[in-house]
């Protein structure tokens, strides 16, 4: 495997990816990597507002 890269990466021949699978992928990246990670970041963030803004957790120190 390594090896098919080093030689891929090295070669000056055309590529062999198409451009329509390059299109494919960038549409599944910015189509469903990107809003998933957007959603979970805001998810998080909002539990972490949830959890911090408690009275216990808004004492100086939590012991």
């Amino acid at each position: 495997m390594e090896s098919h890269l080093i030689n891929y990466c090295s070669s000056n021949s055309t590529s062999p990816i198409s451009e329509d699978h390059l299109q494919s992928l960038y549409e599944g990246v910015f189509q469903v990597v990107f809003p998933t990670l957007i959603v979970v970041g805001v998810l998080t963030n909002l539990l972490n507002v949830t959890v911090l803004t408690r009275p216990m957790m808004s004492n100086k120190t939590y012991r």
